[in-house]
């Protein structure tokens, strides 16, 4: 019997794949057409003794503006088994996840034919694979499906499937389609994207060397970038001096990066920041105007048509998360804060989601798909809303305010450390609250 196939991850290998909507050509994706191509190049830098390769990995579209080019560009790397299994760390965002195109692969000939599966926790992913029963890699290419499950989709009434055609002698996925369907149940929509492998060297020693310890120069400083990012979010009142900490952060380690394409994700991340950083300021000085002041009072009804007011919640820590339907990072957040609620229900803090949903049933089926623990309130969206006092234009928004109703935190978007950068604030909170003689439950 043929051996079953196992991905060839051999250092110094690179590989680069395109995806696009099914049947556009490369020279349509180039003329700006569609925008939303785009390209992955993959390095494999180091194989150890369990047979796990580490894969450094950049994806970002190939066409459209320079600024959507950078907004929407990543690059991380991932530590992948011969057989697909992928150990998880920091830089695996749903921007660049790379199963995409390094799904897991059967074990046993009885899998190949009975399904397989692996989850990962990027958006609470479970992937079930399955092939024909008399499926074998007699032939150049084997083929089989994957039903592709995320937490959000429930929520958007979407899913999502691939067909994947495995390259048995060269060892990778040649080609994999993924097809979405999105909509309500009696108006559905479908698109598919192809993903295939364009190239496939070898790189010189040398390079493959500059490469790898490049690569670890730049992950180490994007860490601690990424840690002053988030504090120039938080600590609205000094965001400049943190923004500069974040420059500060690259820039110093720009001397060990040598390697060239690690070099232009370097000055593609500075870049970025370049642009944005002006509005970044500037939104966190119109959100000082309302730190450390009486958070505006309100009344609304929740999702199950009762009447709450933010006077209800004086004496204890209050966490209100602003979000959408529409947006997936404020369902990323509500996720991240049902958890951080579920540790918490035993303490004195509440937890409490603010949506502009005009349509209460979309709101609800959010909710139930997501199994989110606290209750939400309509913000009714005329100038009075809930979202105009706090100032808060865009969605998700984070909003901390203390046991004196005082709103001490206002954070905009989505942050991967939303959960313990607030577990942290809500613990500082507590503490003060004790140091004044007041009783705080625990």
């Amino acid at each position: 019997m043929t051996p079953l196939p196992r991905y060839q991850l051999s250092i110094g290998r690179r590989f680069t794949y395109r995806s696009a909507d099914s049947g556009i050509s490369y020279a349509e994706i180039k003329a700006d057409a569609f925008a939303s191509a785009t390209e992955w190049q993959c390095y494999v830098i180091g194989c150890d003794a369990d047979g796990y390769s580490r894969i450094l990995f950049s994806q970002g579209p190939v066409a459209g503006n320079r600024a959507r080019q950078q907004a929407f560009a990543s690059e991380g790397f991932v530590d992948i088994s011969a057989s697909g299994e992928i150990i998880e760390n920091a830089t695996i965002t749903p921007l660049a996840n790379p199963t995409v195109i390094f799904p897991r692969l059967p074990d046993s000939a009885k899998e190949l034919a009975t399904g397989w599966s692996c989850a990962l926790r990027v958006d609470d992913t479970r992937r079930e694979f399955c092939a024909s029963a008399d499926a074998q890699p007699t032939h150049e290419f084997l083929h089989f499906t994957e039903l592709n499950r995320m937490a959000l989709d429930a929520t958007y009434l979407a899913s999502r499937d691939r067909e994947y055609e495995f390259d048995c002698e060269l060892g990778l996925v040649h080609r994999a389609r993924t097809i979405l369907q999105r909509g309500s149940p009696t108006d559905r929509t479908s698109s598919s994207e192809t993903a295939w492998l364009v190239d496939v060297t070898e790189m010189e020693g040398p390079n493959e060397n500059t490469l790898k310890t490049s690569a670890a120069e730049y992950f180490d400083a994007c860490a601690e970038y990424q840690q002053f990012i988030e504090l120039a979010l938080w600590d609205l009142s000094n965001s400049v001096h943190w923004l500069q900490k974040a420059v500060d952060a690259l820039e110093l380690a720009r001397p060990a990066i040598v390697h060239p394409v690690v070099q232009h994700w370097l000055e593609r991340k500075l870049a970025l920041l370049a642009q944005e950083r002006s509005e970044l300021v500037d939104g966190n000085k119109r959100l000082e105007q309302v730190i450390g002041k009486p958070a505006p009072p309100w009344q609304a009804v929740d999702l199950d048509g009762a009447v709450c007011a933010s006077a209800d919640f004086l004496g204890q820590p209050v966490v209100l998360c602003f979000w959408d339907r529409g947006c997936a990072w404020s369902l990323r957040t509500l996720l991240a804060l049902n958890g951080l609620a579920t540790e918490m229900r035993d303490r004195s803090v509440a937890f409490l989601g603010v949506t502009s949903a005009k349509d209460v049933e979309l709101a609800r089926l959010v909710w139930q798909s997501l199994g989110i623990r606290f209750p939400t309130v309509i913000d009714h969206g005329s100038i009075e809303s809930i979202a105009t006092a706090y100032l808060v234009d865009g969605y998700p928004a984070t909003a901390v305010v203390d046991s004196n109703g005082v709103l001490r935190r206002i954070r905009s978007g989505h942050s991967f450390a939303i959960a313990p950068t607030l577990a942290a604030e809500i613990a500082k909170l507590e503490s003060e609250h004790r140091a004044t003689g007041l009783r705080v439950e625990i």
